[in-house]
């Protein structure tokens, strides 16, 4: 079964995106995330004019996830996205606690895939007890192909997701990790580690001189809300990030 059918209904916050776009910019937030949404979308927006992106925040639930947690939502919006996008156009996926710092040409998202490569996410080594290192879906880069589509698609249908005795990350980032490697195994599918200056945050900020894309996962989201607004106010002053 097609993923998309398994929603009820369309997102009710797709509806009005213009189709066909070569350029997408999507985040989505439940409860506090979609807060901190609120607070990044007029930065976000304006960023994405500079650059020609379509932007597309998501603040409130999304379809049902049909029995999954509501991280799956993550899933579901790039899948109906995929439907609505051109061939082959850049989809851009941030999380709600992310926030692009640099408005020059050097942080437009085309410069972070490689060409012929449909997806890319930050690798994160083994950390907070983990054994394995794992891609981190705070930060992705797509470009709509059947890849990645057959990607997301392998992804959702993961659930209900095997045991580890250290999963990486949450439930929609152990699936997106999980149907990665698999898509790479069974079918040669091309992925691009990306640098740490496109998801900079905590576990992996030192040597990133200039980040791109800031980030505080896994924060208490009253100290993220309060880091962003200070950041913002420095980038509009012309401060650096």
């Amino acid at each position: 079964m097609d993923a998309i059918a398994d929603m009820t209904k369309p997102e009710a916050v797709l509806m009005g995106i213009p189709r066909e776009q070569p350029k997408y910019l999507c985040q989505h937030g439940i409860g506090e995330h979609a807060e901190l949404i609120t607070l990044v979308e007029g930065w976000h927006a304006a960023w994405c004019v500079r650059h020609k992106y379509v932007y597309v925040p998501s603040y409130a639930r999304t379809a049902q996830a049909h029995g999954r947690p509501a991280y799956f939502e993550k899933i579901q919006l790039l899948l109906k996205l995929c439907t609505l996008a051109a061939e082959n156009a850049l989809i851009v996926y941030l999380d709600a606690d992310c926030l692009i710092v640099r408005t020059g040409p050097e942080s437009d998202f085309e410069n972070a895939l490689l060409e012929g490569v449909p997806v890319g996410m930050n690798f994160m080594p083994p950390h907070r007890g983990s054994q394995f290192g794992h891609f981190n879906s705070g930060v992705i880069v797509i470009r709509n192909t059947e890849k990645a589509r057959v990607w997301l698609q392998r992804a959702w249908y993961m659930w209900p997701l095997p045991k580890l005795e250290h999963p990486p990350g949450a439930y929609d980032e152990l699936a997106l990790n999980l149907a990665l490697w698999a898509e790479y195994k069974e079918h040669g599918m091309g992925f691009v580690r990306l640098p740490a200056k496109w998801n900079c945050w905590a576990i992996n900020e030192k040597g990133v001189d200039a980040p791109i894309v800031r980030a505080w996962h896994g924060m208490d989201k009253r100290i993220v809300r309060r880091r962003m607004a200070e950041v913002i106010v420095g980038l509009g002053k012309g401060q650096p990030a």
